[in-house]
């Protein structure tokens, strides 16, 4: 049986990329919002739900996520979920992130300002 892990999702960035610079490379963190509705079933309401989805870029994506993508623009992401324990205090907590294989940039704030997204083989102009 095969297995993979793969996510895609389109959803709106919260902030500029925040990029670290590391031995081997760049990284790039951002989280993305994704919207999801449905209408209760004991109040006939509808119901508005946010997810926020912590994204990781690596090098050469780190790269474009700094260059093109902002805070509000709308992407779609493709990538692996890791998951990963920290500690606070005296309690394990589990959490997610995502790490980004692709992205495309589907609109921005300032459309205007758009540039085109690079894939990770492209070069720089």
């Amino acid at each position: 049986m095969a297995r993979k892990n793969q996510i895609s999702l389109i959803g709106h960035t919260g902030s500029d990329p925040e990029v670290v610079t590391l031995s081997d490379g760049w990284i790039a963190k951002l989280s993305l919002a994704t919207d999801e509705s449905y209408t209760d079933k004991n109040t006939n309401q509808k119901i508005d739900v946010t997810e926020w989805h912590p994204l990781e870029f690596r090098g050469r994506l780190a790269q474009v996520a700094h260059d093109y993508i902002k805070k509000g623009d709308q992407l779609y992401v493709d990538g692996t979920l890791r998951t990963y324990k920290i500690q606070i205090g005296d309690k394990s907590v589990t959490c997610h992130k995502i790490i980004v294989t692709n992205v495309q940039k589907l609109n921005s704030r300032a459309q205007s300002e758009q540039k085109p997204i690079l894939s990770p083989q492209q070069s720089a102009p």
